[in-house]
């Protein structure tokens, strides 16, 4: 069976499965195999966009999974930690600032958007800095690398784009 193959059967088992499918999202997503995101995104019926939130949430969990923070995953939504995801990285959290807007998002049963605001306003009002621009540049690379129709020269640029993310 391959990983799309695990994926699929685990998304299709119910909430409770789909984190193998996010754990295998972020392997696929950052492993910039061209058409392997459009791949999963076709066999999962969601988009590709819908796909790079649950590689985020699943990179965010693996993040988060040796602090023993299974008690806020199953509390909480695969959502709540793609968008935590996104904030660590708008606002430079520590994985300990991640887990406490985690647990106080739990505690209080705040949706994800109510969650984000919360952050974001502890953390400059959400305000946009060259970051934000950057993250738009990282998702048009993702979106490039599995454009079929792209010439091979933006292909390349792309990769190093998401090479040099890693690194930052």
């Amino acid at each position: 069976m391959s990983r799309t193959d695990t994926a699929v059967y685990c998304y299709r088992r119910g909430e409770r499965n789909r984190w193998v499918t996010c754990l295998v999202a972020a392997r696929i997503v950052g492993g910039y195999e061209r058409g392997a995101t459009r791949d999963m995104a076709a066999r999962l019926g969601l988009s590709i966009s819908g796909v790079e939130r649950l590689a985020m949430a699943g990179v965010t969990w693996r993040e988060l999974m040796p602090y023993r923070v299974r008690p806020l995953r199953d509390a909480l939504t695969i959502s709540h930690f793609a968008r935590m995801g996104m904030l660590m990285r708008r606002h430079d959290l520590t994985v300990y600032d991640a887990i406490e807007y985690l647990t106080i998002a739990a505690e209080d049963r705040m949706s994800v958007e109510a969650m984000a605001a919360a952050v974001d306003a502890a953390n400059g009002g959400g305000k946009v800095g060259w970051g934000d621009y950057w993250g738009d540049v990282v998702k048009s690379a993702r979106n490039l690398l599995v454009a079929s129709d792209a010439p091979e020269f933006v292909y390349r640029i792309a990769k190093l784009v998401l090479k040099w993310d890693n690194r930052r």
